[in-house]
């Protein structure tokens, strides 16, 4: 048989007891004239066992010829050459024989076994391997034997490069600490410490002592040119973990596993000056000096959190405490305002924490930075790049400033990699793994320009407000009280906010017209202001400010990364300040808008957990906040300096705040308190009552507070007593509105009440507004004649009380978007049965039409008034956009139409693969006709289609281009999705398609470019694919930073919706991306006509405008 490979046991009789072959060599065979049996007696191959010998055996006559007791312990390597043999042993001796091994020619020992040797062409050099990692070479014609290589035998525990030496140090679980020239990359010195062994190291920043701390607890200090222990403490009682200088020299910091710190001066001999001792020791310890030498961090001495110090006083200014994370690992900024930390929950994230004043608040967090755990992190000293390490084995770099997830990944660690750091100066960039590949240093590429003092700068689409200036927009505010000392410094000057709206490349190419979406829970997310002609809400992480007098146009005001929950209008109507609820969110601050100018002006920090209510004061001055019920405090602030005179720990979480005169205000949970701010700046209250209270209002001297079983309470302020009850609905009442010509009441009914303000206004009928769902927000103007309502589906109302109307301002789904077409009108299809109609412009609700089962499909006619919605149980019906009537129903399928494409001919797509067309000789009569175009492979997640071809996607990742019924092109995206400089092998792609394949289903989109290529995209892999089916080729394969989810096409322009909020432009001439976010939750679907771009996310939708 051709194909399989022959083998011969040669006999070795008595030889083979106990013997274990470890390594071979072939003699170099040089053919002779004289014969070929002469030839062939030369063919020999030197074999080295366990027991020292060497096997010399004729692989053509399969004898063996002698057995060589060469050396006392097994031989690990073996290599010859035409005229010497080389041996390697484990007795750590190298020897050179002659090819009879009659005598020893040279020999060599060594402080390991030798592993591993080979002989040069020439046979002038010999190289050996030790099993202590060092690599040797023998010249042959000297004698003369040098070790070029040397390396630990374990992983590398610690490191650390001086910063103006050339010198690297490190430290081995091998229980060495070596010296290496970073200019050579040779070891230069060498200590070991066989019982204690060594975890921590940092060199003296200027001169060539390094102190390094050991298991045991110790601290030695030692002189790298004198090889000599200079100075040994031993201040704590576990193994110091970490060590680092600070990096004037001033102080030496050492860290133990208790979490216990210790500083020394190294001015003084290392002598001791300060012990810090743990509260509550964490699961990781790490420390840190800042760039200055100001400040010190410490994390694990009180669990998770991170305490920043003085570095003079020894005080402790700032403390980071997280909620429901494990900080793993710390540093701080070159730029002087950040320190970051890796974080770990269920995924590890990088999460950057701003120091400003007294308080150190979470600016941004970067997750999905690897695959894995991320394990090691470093800074450029110039604040540009972020170097990450992870589990995954890569080595990431990123952008630092931005906040899009932009790196580069370099490969080549064989482990996990453990440590991460840039060199004083930026120039290179070292990592070591947990496996034995050493130490890499790379040379670092990237902008070195040194960093710059921070200037004052205002960004254009963030204001920053100096002190002169926001005292000046105050000044017609006149606070009551003032507080005297600083407990919260003002955001000052340099302090920039992020700016998170989209980054802008070049000219951009979207603009944000509208959002719809109302954020229906939350019962303090509605504000109308009618002298000012506008109304606010919220919309996700959006607050949407409407402009009446505009046109109703929309600004969002954006600035903060989570859901917001709650806002409050300043009563001059100048600013407004939400918040979230994300229990979550680890800083929730309280942000403030200039509603004048739509800007941010400011962060208010203080709530880690969420805020549940927001209250300005009578007089505008002042804010007041309560915490969500994971988190009872309250808060009062003063606007002007954005400092916290007043908290207090509640024993129940508030519900609704209503601000009395001066600084006197009343909240409601179980119980109604009254509560006032003392002279002292301390808050102190008295109970009311307490029950079942679920709204709270105030009007003249009188209380009124509705409960979960729809009764009305009316309290006098002045005497606190209960005046009057009344049972109003017999549902939850969720608000209360006390106006001076009319009470407003309304709940967990679609009934909104009102009555004229009179003595016995409650004991009458009320007047009453039937509107679409649960009243669940009101606004209404001083009089209570005029207001808006918000109700449980998503809509915002406006009432008049004197007309008795109602018309619908606002209309947004109260559940997921299925399924989007976007034509003379936008239609929308969400998971509560309903398909609804939008006009373009304005978004306003045009009409909507129930039915019984989910719409997963929508498609307009591209020229007929015609709307094809496909629904999960194969039914296709049509609708006549100007009625909105259904004129037409078929059942193409048995089960779910999940996609629709029209162009001559209707396609339609089924959850089981089919793809099916439908022509028609006249769509205007709909007399339908069926084919079946072809399978797809899986279930249909889009479809295309252009001049009589149809493309379509699926849930597997599978591809299919038909012309008149016949594949053009078949391709699954992960067969081969990274190109063969990834997987260059057949065994690499079948595994890369078993590792996609086993992710299940997948959202998979695809449109035409042109006539010869379609553009693919699929959520499990971060690329856009150009593919030209005519050659069945990939042209590009454009890298991505997110994962794509929708993809829409113009020309040349491709606009894809990512996983992670954004909208991503892609020009393929140009080759320009840009990323828009204002979404809040993970796209769905994108559509465009005629210059208006459609984007879904969840239950909210947001059209763009395309610029030219």
């Amino acid at each position: 048989n051709k194909d399989h490979l022959s083998g011969a046991a040669v006999v070795l009789n008595h030889h083979a007891r106990s013997s274990e072959f470890l390594d071979l060599c072939f003699e170099v065979f040089i053919s002779t004239a004289k014969s070929k049996v002469a030839n062939e007696n030369l063919k020999r191959v030197f074999v080295g066992s366990s027991q020292g010998m060497v096997f010399q055996v004729n692989y053509h006559s399969m004898d063996l010829e002698g057995v060589f007791q060469l050396h006392d312990g097994a031989i690990e390597a073996i290599a010859a050459s035409e005229g010497f043999c080389v041996t390697g042993s484990a007795d750590c001796f190298l020897r050179i024989w002659p090819l009879d091994f009659s005598e020893v020619y040279l020999e060599a020992h060594h402080e390991a076994p030798v592993t591993s040797v080979d002989i040069t062409q020439d046979s002038l050099k010999v190289t050996c391997g030790t099993s202590n990692s060092t690599i040797g070479v023998l010249d042959m014609t000297t004698n003369a034997y040098r070790t070029i290589l040397r390396s630990h035998t374990r992983e590398i525990v610690a490191l650390d490069a001086h910063p103006s030496l050339p010198y690297l140090v490190t430290a081995s679980k091998d229980n060495t600490i070596r010296i290496w020239s970073t200019e050579t990359f040779d070891e230069q010195y060498e200590f070991c410490s066989p019982q204690d062994p060594p975890l921590s190291l940092s060199f003296h920043p200027f001169t060539n002592y390094f102190a390094c701390g050991f298991k045991s607890g110790t601290l030695r200090v030692f002189n790298v040119e004198a090889t000599a222990v200079q100075e040994e403490y031993m201040q704590h009682e576990n193994s110091v973990l970490k060590a680092v200088h600070s990096p004037d020299a001033r102080l030496l910091l050492t860290a133990s596993e208790d979490a216990s710190v210790c500083l020394y001066d190294p001015r003084n001999r290392y002598q001791p000056v300060k012990t810090i001792s743990s509260e509550v020791p964490g699961e990781y310890v790490d420390a840190c000096f800042s760039f200055d030498s100001k400040l010190f961090a410490v994390l694990g001495s009180n669990y998770s959190s991170i305490s920043i110090w003085d570095s003079e006083t020894f005080s402790l200014k700032y403390r980071v405490n997280p909620t429901g994370v494990n900080l793993q690992k710390i540093q701080f900024s070159p730029n002087g305002q950040d320190i970051l930390a890796i974080s770990k929950a269920k995924t590890s994230k990088v999460r950057f924490y701003s120091l400003s004043g007294y308080e150190a608040t979470q600016s941004k967090e970067l997750s999905d930075l690897h695959a894995s755990d991320i394990l090691s992190f470093g800074i450029s000293p110039n604040s540009k790049y972020l170097v990450t390490g992870g589990v995954d084995r890569i080595l990431k770099v990123w952008d630092y400033s931005s906040t899009q997830k932009r790196g580069q990944a370099f490969i080549g660690h064989s482990g996990e990699v453990c440590i991460a750091a840039f060199s004083s100066k930026g120039e290179y960039l070292i990592s070591c793994g947990d496996a034995l590949d050493g130490i890499f240093i790379w040379q670092f590429n990237g902008d070195k320009t040194p960093l710059e003092p921070v200037r004052k700068t205002q960004s254009e689409k963030v204001k920053i407000i100096e002190e002169e200036s926001i005292n000046e927009i105050f000044s017609e505010v006149e606070p009551k009280a003032q507080k005297k000392g600083d407990f919260l410094q003002p955001l000052s000057p340099e302090k920039s906010v992020e700016e998170p709206s989209f980054l802008k490349p070049g000219e951009a190419k979207l603009r944000l017209s509208k959002v719809n979406c109302f954020n229906v829970p939350g019962p303090n997310n509605l504000h109308w202001a009618p002298e000012e002609g506008w109304f606010v809400y919220t919309s996700g992480k959006n607050l949407i400010k409407t402009d009446l007098r505009a046109g109703n146009t929309q600004v969002c005001l954006e600035g903060v990364q989570k859901d917001l929950y709650c806002l409050a209008v300043s009563p001059n109507c100048k600013f407004v300040a939400g918040a979230s609820r994300s229990p979550q969110d680890f800083n929730s601050s309280i942000l403030l808008w200039d509603l004048e100018t739509s800007t941010l002006i400011r962060k208010l920090s203080f709530h880690e957990k969420g805020v549940e209510v927001l209250e300005f004061s009578k007089c505008g001055g002042y804010l007041i906040s309560a915490g969500i019920s994971e988190e009872p405090i309250l808060v009062v602030w003063e606007v002007v300096t954005g400092k916290v005179i007043a908290t207090s720990l509640l024993e129940e979480p508030v519900a609704r705040i209503k601000c009395l005169e001066d600084l006197n205000f009343l909240t409601l949970g179980t119980s109604l308190m009254q509560w006032r701010l003392a002279p002292s700046m301390s808050l102190e209250y008295i109970q009311i009552s307490s029950g079942d209270y679920s709204a709270l209002d105030y009007y003249s001297n009188q209380i009124y507070v509705g409960t979960s079983d729809g009764r009305v309470l009316v309290w006098n302020l002045d005497t606190s007593e209960l005046e009057s009850e009344h049972l109003l609905i017999g549902e939850k009442i969720n608000v209360i509105s006390c106006k001076s010509e009319r009470i407003v009441v309304g709940g967990d009914s679609n009934h909104l009440m009102s009555w004229k303000v009179n003595r016995n206004m409650l004991k009458t009928e009320p007047e009453i507004i039937l509107l679409d769902n649960f009243i669940n927000s009101v606004s209404f103007e001083s009089t209570g004649n005029e207001g808006l309502v918000s109700t449980a589906s998503g809509t915002i109302w406006y009432i008049n009380w004197e007309e008795k109307a109602s018309l619908r301002v606002l209309s947004s789904h109260t559940d997921p978007i299925n399924s989007l077409a976007v034509g003379p009108l936008i239609a929308t299809a969400g998971k509560d049965n309903c398909i609804r109609l939008w006009e373009t412009s304005e978004l306003n609700e045009v009409t909507q039409h129930k039915n019984s089962e989910e719409c997963l499909a929508l498609k307009f006619h591209s020229s007929l008034p015609l709307l094809a919605a496909g629904f999960s149980s194969g039914t296709l019906r049509f609708y006549n956009t100007s009625s909105f009537s259904c004129i037409a129903k078929s059942q193409p399928f048995s089960n779910s139409i999940t996609a629709i494409a029209w162009d001559q001919d209707l396609y339609l797509g089924s959850q089981t693969g089919v793809v099916s067309s439908i022509s028609c000789s006249s769509w205007e009569q709909l007399d339908l006709c069926q084919n079946e175009v072809g399978m797809a492979g899986g279930g249909v997640k889009s479809l295309d289609c252009q001049l009589g071809m149809v493309v379509g996607s699926t849930d597997i990742g599978k591809f299919t281009v038909w012309e008149n019924q016949t594949p053009l092109d078949i391709f699954n995206v992960f067969q081969n999705p990274h190109g063969e400089e990834v997987d260059q092998s057949q065994d690499s792609l079948q595994y890369t398609l078993k590792l996609y394949q086993q992710l299940g289903q997948v959202e998979t989109s695809v449109k035409f470019v042109d006539s010869e290529r379609i553009a693919c995209t699929s959520s499990a892999l971060q690329y856009l694919f150009i593919r030209n089916f005519r050659s069945q080729e990939i042209e590009k394969r454009i890298v991505l930073s997110h994962f794509p989810t929708c993809l829409e096409t113009v020309g040349e322009v491709l606009v894809m919706g990512t996983d992670d909020k954004l909208v991503v432009v892609y020009d393929l001439e140009t080759q320009e991306t840009q990323e828009y976010s204002s979404h809040s939750y993970g796209l769905k679907h994108i559509s465009c006509v005629e210059g208006t771009f459609v984007t879904t996310a969840d239950k909210e939708f947001i059209t763009w405008k395309v610029l030219n």
